[in-house]
């Protein structure tokens, strides 16, 4: 797999986390008269929308809005450093997804509309092949090294017989 693939799929990845997160977090919290303009919401009958806006119920801890936010701007990060082949940015992934996965053992009930399980189930199988490819294959050699400061002089430099003068 080329780099460019990489970015690519780091790069869709991130996109379709910031749309499921405004898919999913702003119809929950917006009144009962917008519902009609979310189409996956008026499709349903009334007792139905009632329970999807139920996500959450019986939860553990509920996540301050705050702190949503921090996790969504460390998503773009996270994005950014393995975009950047940076070593931090790799684990900022790896963390967030593991706080994810402890925020919904903890979230209570969840209640989605079926296209929401779709682009949660694509997420999750894009989070799984970008963490194995930063971490389990050549890709993954490439976090943390440093780029050369003149790729053409050093390249030159390797291609010599010149033994270094002492």
């Amino acid at each position: 797999m080329l780099l460019g693939h990489f970015r690519f799929l780091v790069a869709t990845t991130w996109l379709l986390y910031v749309f499921y997160s405004f898919y999913t977090y702003l119809p929950q919290h917006l009144p009962v008269a917008f519902t009609p303009y979310f189409y996956w919401l008026s499709a349903y009958d009334a007792r139905l929308v009632d329970l999807l806006r139920g996500h959450g119920y019986g939860a553990l801890y509920e996540t301050p809005s705050v702190i949503d936010i921090i996790v969504f701007w460390a998503w773009l990060f996270a994005a950014i450093g393995m975009i950047y082949l940076q070593n931090w940015g790799r684990y900022l992934y790896l963390v967030l997804l593991a706080f994810g996965l402890a925020q919904t053992a903890i979230s209570g009930i969840a209640t989605l509309a079926p296209s929401q399980f779709v682009l949660l189930g694509v997420l999750s199988m894009l989070d799984g092949a970008v963490l194995a490819l930063a971490f389990f294959s050549p890709i993954g050699s490439q976090f943390g090294s440093p780029a050369p400061s003149n790729p053409t002089i050093e390249r030159d430099a390797r291609k010599s017989d010149a033994r270094p003068s002492l």
